[in-house]
Order: structure tokens, then C-alpha cells, then sequence
């Protein structure tokens, strides 16, 4: 069972020293310390959310190949900003309604959970082949029990699939930017039977596809720039561009229909690489 699931039943009444976001201001990016210090105007409940959550931004040091680190480092800025956007709003929401301890407690677990899923993306060698469903469930069910209030129901629906590390971290990344967005666009507190559904699914031997639709208030006049986003750009990582439309379910939907190896030709692009370099 997913900790967003179960959170609620397994909050002991203990928490780990939070982590302030003012622990953080020796982050040396300008961006960074902007995003920490206007953080410090948040509740005292929603800066320990805050800090858990900026602590997943960036990646460690020396980890990954140079020429993607700008990539890693925007989008990581971007989610930074958003959540911020995302806690501010809901400070405004529920001002001067104090959280209680179990509430705290749970939101805390539910924050741990989502770091250790962004930091985990970072933590293997970028060629291993990964799988990716636990991580994505992982990250959609956090982001959606911590932003989506009582209004918005998220649901999954992911099947098993292996991809290098830097492709299923760009597939993940992408994934929580259009969740994000979502939440932050796309629904209001009146909204009603509020819905997304993230899936992940093979199409054949050759192919598969990320999806993100919602029921929320969709493009308006008009619609996203997906050559210029950051979901965008890491669509691109994947071999594949992010595509929106609308269908009589959903006002909004996103696709990234990329192409993936079966499991047994990328077994044998792996023991090549290595006789390859071994010899």
C-alpha cells in the first residue's frame, strides 16, 4: 500500500528535527535563496514542508553527465517555485486555522515520501536500466495527497516498465511538472468531481506513452507551448514530444509517446557495452 494511501494510519505522534528552510540559504544559486527566504513568510507547519521539499531539488554533486545538469538544475528551480506557489496559497486558504499535530505528522510523512522519491531518481548510474513504476506512483500519489486537498482525486493507472535512469527520471520529472500544473491551474476550491489520472502504458513492442488528464478548468483561449516548457524539454530526453489535446472525458490531456526497447534486446545492448569496454 502507498504511504498517501496509508498515511493517516501510520502517524506514531514522533517526528525527525524538522528541516527549516532556513537550514537551506547556503545553497550558493541566487534562485534557490530567493525561493528559501520568501518561504520564511509561510506558517511555521508549511516551512518544514517546504524545507523537506527543496532538500530533493538538487541532485548531489558530480552526479550525472555535465551536459544534462542545466536541465536537472531548471527543472528542479521550476518545482521549487511551484511548490512555493502551491503552499502559499493553501497558507491563504486555511489562514488562521492552526494544524494539529496529527495533521503535521502525516503531511511531514507524505513529504518525506515525495523527497526520497525525487532523490532517488538521481541516485543510480544514468545508463542502468531502471524500472519506473513504483517511483511515478510514488510521485503522483504524494503530490496529489499533499496538494490536492479533499477536492481533487488523483488516480494511477502504471505498468511495469524498464527504462535507462536518465530517461525514466526525465519521464518522472515530466510527469510531476504536468501534476503541478494541474494543481496549480487547473482547479479551484469549488471545484467540483475534481479528477487526474496519470497512466502509464506500453502501445506495442515499440512504444509507449505517459499520460496526464484532468478535469479542471483546461487551456481556455488558448494552449501551452509545449517547445518552450519544462516538460517539454524533458520530453525530449525520451525521444518524443509532449503532445496536449481534449476528449469528451477530460478538458485537458497530455501524451509523451516515446519509443522503448523490449527487455531482451536491451539485455543484449547492455552486455555488448560492457564486452565493449572491457576489451
Amino acid at each position: 500500500m502507498h504511504i498517501a494511501d496509508q498515511a493517516v494510519y501510520t502517524w506514531t505522534g514522533t517526528l525527525d528535527e524538522p528541516v527549516t528552510v532556513s537550514s537551506l540559504m547556503r545553497e550558493p544559486q541566487p534562485r534557490f535563496e530567493s525561493i528559501a527566504a520568501q518561504g520564511e513568510t509561510l506558517p511555521s507547519d508549511l516551512r518544514d514542508l517546504l524545507g523537506l521539499l527543496l532538500q530533493a531539488v538538487y541532485p548531489a554533486e558530480g552526479s550525472g553527465r555535465p551536459f544534462l545538469a542545466p536541465l536537472w538544475a531548471e527543472e528542479g528551480i521550476h518545482r521549487a517555485y511551484a511548490v512555493l506557489r502551491l503552499l502559499d496559497r493553501r497558507a491563504g486558504r486555511y489562514s488562521g486555522h492552526a494544524m494539529d499535530a496529527f495533521t503535521a505528522g502525516v503531511e511531514c510523512a507524505l513529504a518525506r515520501s515525495l523527497a526520497s522519491a525525487y532523490r532517488s531518481l538521481g541516485t543510480v548510474k544514468e545508463e542502468e536500466i531502471v524500472q519506473c513504476a513504483n517511483v511515478l506512483r510514488d510521485v503522483v500519489l504524494n503530490l496529489g495527497a499533499l496538494f490536492g486537498g479533499s477536492g481533487v482525486i488523483v488516480r494511477t493507472v502504471i505498468e511495469r516498465l524498464h527504462l535507462p535512469a536518465y530517461k525514466r527520471r526525465a519521464l518522472v520529472l515530466s510527469a510531476s511538472e504536468l501534476i503541478i500544473n494541474a494543481l496549480t491551474h487547473g482547479f479551484t476550491t469549488a471545484s467540483q468531481d475534481a479528477r487526474i489520472e496519470v497512466s502509464l502504458r506500453r502501445m506495442d513492442d515499440k512504444r509507449a506513452c505517459l499520460r496526464v488528464a484532468g478535469n479542471g478548468s483546461g487551456f481556455g483561449a488558448g494552449r501551452p507551448d509545449a517547445a518552450t516548457s519544462i516538460a517539454g524539454g524533458l520530453a525530449a530526453l525520451v525521444e518524443a514530444d509532449l503532445m496536449y489535446c481534449r476528449d469528451a472525458d477530460w478538458t485537458t490531456v497530455a501524451e509523451i509517446v516515446f519509443p522503448i526497447e523490449s527487455a531482451m534486446s536491451a539485455r543484449w545492448a547492455r552486455i555488448i557495452d560492457m564486452a565493449y569496454h572491457s576489451s
